[in-house]
């Protein structure tokens, strides 16, 4: 029997919320390399910052669209997702909070505009998806 496609099951978003995140990572790390033969402590805070960033997003998008068998009701899906935000943001503060207690000393303002660097892009590639342009 054909496997049924669908949204939420993560057959279709999952290859998605892949190339986003790869996206992401494929910008963030050149340019954390080609700061690096500048300024290394620069190029480690942007690093850490994107990485902040994109490490619980993709945790959120696994935890969100893990393969699961047999589909699920709104119910379900709605709990997943608040779940996954929930768990997004803990993760997300915990990074920053060891990353800023851990890493001495640190460029705030390079850890901070690639973090939100990041999430631009995130949105930006969201919402190119959503208006059904394919080409992220």
């Amino acid at each position: 029997m054909a496997s049924k496609k669908t949204v939420w099951g993560g057959d279709i978003m999952k290859p998605l919320l892949l190339r986003m995140s790869l996206w992401q990572l494929g910008l963030l790390l050149p340019i954390a390399v080609i700061i690096a033969a500048h300024d290394r402590l620069l190029a480690l805070s942007i690093l850490l910052g994107g990485l902040s960033f994109s490490l619980p997003h993709c945790w959120f998008a696994w935890y969100v669209f893990r393969p699961r068998g047999e589909e699920h009701d709104a119910e379900q899906t709605s709990r997943r997702l608040y779940r996954g935000e929930a768990q997004k943001l803990v993760l997300t503060g915990v990074l920053c909070g060891v990353t800023f207690t851990l890493v001495q000393p640190l460029n705030a303002a390079g850890f901070f505009s690639a973090f939100f660097a990041m999430m631009i892009l995130g949105w930006v590639t969201s919402a190119r998806l959503a208006h059904g342009t394919d080409q992220v």
